[in-house]
């Protein structure tokens, strides 16, 4: 990562305009966790392209994780401000370029992020309503990008959610498919299995989790 950052910084350096370049070094930010730098380099490529679909969904990724740590210190309200301006950035990615699979799966993450607010208010019909999106969202992003592990293993989440497993067990199982050195979807998977009744699936799957982490060490 600091190879690529020092080489967005020089390209910066010499095109402060380089909208690309302020894009590529924002998503970079986000990647590893530093969302204050993420948000300003994000919010500083779409001032200088502002129909840059990628840098839309990117800066809504990125106040999508920001909304999240705001939940985590309590801070609700300030949280679900985060979400719908997240959401907000991602129908523009998606009016921008209906082709972009990744402003889907950005998308249906801010929505889950909104029903988790909704389910803490009580409001348990919209919040079913947000996750029904997410999966739509998902499945666009699937249509537009078939080998897209993480919008199968996205929607699978989803479903877990809704109470749907055995459609959740398809979806990780593609995800699996598609990735095969994926622990997520493997762990998500077993999660699945454990959440249908099927125990002893779910002990299978789980050490398959454990297998394909350590086969990556």
């Amino acid at each position: 990562y600091r190879a690529a950052l020092r080489d967005f910084d020089r390209a910066t350096q010499i095109d402060p305009d380089f909208s690309s370049a302020l894009l590529c070094r924002g998503a970079m930010h986000q990647t590893i966790g530093n969302l204050d730098e993420a948000l300003l380099d994000l919010a500083k490529a779409l001032e200088r392209e502002p129909d840059l679909a990628e840098a839309h969904a990117s800066y809504g990724m990125a106040r999508q994780l920001r909304g999240g740590r705001l939940a985590d210190a309590g801070k609700w309200d300030e949280a679900i401000r985060e979400w719908d301006a997240a959401v907000a950035e991602q129908d523009k990615a998606v009016e921008l370029r209906p082709g972009l699979a990744y402003s889907y799966t950005a998308r249906a993450s801010s929505r889950v992020s909104r029903a988790a607010w909704l389910d803490r208010s009580g409001r348990a019909a919209e919040a079913r309503r947000e996750r029904d999106d997410a999966v739509r969202d998902c499945g666009l992003a699937i249509d537009r990008s078939p080998s897209f592990a993480g919008a199968f293993m996205n929607r699978g989440i989803v479903l877990d959610a809704l109470g749907n497993h055995s459609a959740a067990i398809e979806d990780h199982t593609r995800a699996v498919d598609l990735d095969s050195g994926s622990a997520p979807a493997r762990f998500n998977r077993g999660r699945s299995y454990d959440g249908s009744g099927d125990i002893e699936l779910a002990r299978l799957k789980a050490r398959n989790h454990l297998s394909a982490g350590e086969a990556r060490k």
